[in-house]
């Protein structure tokens, strides 16, 4: 999923316009450095530069996530037939799918924590008028999203203290492909599992179907992520106009010292660091 997360991106941060300042050799030059200086502080003091920050690491793990679902896609994509598979090479597709599988739940958690613990109330500090924090839950709430994450969660863990069960590679027919399921009765008798958890498996018949069930929590939480983006920009609109104004007078008095200096200024995007 690609994110249009809010960015300045016009001047170069404070950090790396300090790099430059052993090249003051004038007067002229140290009044020109201060004034960039100085000016590029102003807009990293904003409400708009601190937020464009925090999603730009939102962005990041957001695109581990998403390297972490393409991995695990493929190894569904590679049991739909598992007829010409070794009992060796069965194994290897086993221990395959609980790494990628791993990673992907540790990943997605990782970011739910990230943005729980960090970016949301870092975030309510800069809104008073409304809670973000409170329009992030109810957006979860009506994705179901914790079910899923309860389930994931729990199965996870069962893989990794329990083992993948041996009634877990399903073989398909001429209607249906070969799979990864898990048996409701291995969830509902296993400890592991919390009440939550099983209460997903409530809307399962027979059986859990993995991929199916991974592509529903992934879709849901790409939705919870673009609903997210969109709607913090939207709130900070005035902040970000303002904030954008000071960047490009930050731009015009860096490329002033620089000019003065005689250093080439190169365009660098600052919210991504």
């Amino acid at each position: 999923m690609d994110f249009d997360e809010p960015k300045l991106e016009e001047s170069k941060p404070s950090r790396r316009l300090k790099i430059y300042k052993d090249r003051i050799e004038t007067t002229e030059q140290q009044e020109a450095f201060e004034r960039a200086l100085n000016i590029t502080k102003q807009v990293e003091q904003t409400a708009a530069y601190r937020i464009a920050d925090l999603f730009s690491h939102l962005s990041r793990s957001t695109d581990i996530v998403d390297l972490n679902y393409e991995s695990l896609i493929d190894v569904f994509d590679r049991a739909r037939d598992l007829s010409d598979y070794t009992w060796e090479e069965l194994g290897e597709l086993n221990i395959e799918f609980l790494t990628t599988f791993s990673n992907y739940v540790i990943s997605v958690k990782s970011r739910e924590n990230h943005t729980r613990d960090i970016i949301l109330p870092e975030i309510e500090e800069y809104h008073v008028l409304s809670s973000i924090e409170e329009e992030y839950e109810k957006k979860i709430a009506e994705l179901g999203l914790d079910i899923h994450g309860y389930f994931f969660t729990s199965l996870r863990n069962y893989f990794v203290h329990e083992g993948i069960p041996e009634t877990m590679m399903v073989l398909g027919d001429d209607d249906e492909p070969d799979s990864f399921s898990i048996p409701k009765e291995i969830i509902i008798e296993s400890s592991t599992f919390s009440t939550r958890a099983k209460g997903y498996v409530n809307s399962w018949e027979e059986t859990v179907d993995l991929e199916e069930a991974v592509k529903a929590y992934h879709e849901a939480a790409d939705e919870l992520y673009s609903w997210f983006f969109e709607y913090t920009e939207a709130l900070y609109k005035d902040e970000y106009r303002v904030a954008e104004l000071l960047d490009e007078e930050a731009r015009l008095y860096q490329e002033i010292f620089f000019n003065r200096c005689e250093v080439s200024f190169t365009k660098i995007q600052w919210a991504g660091g």
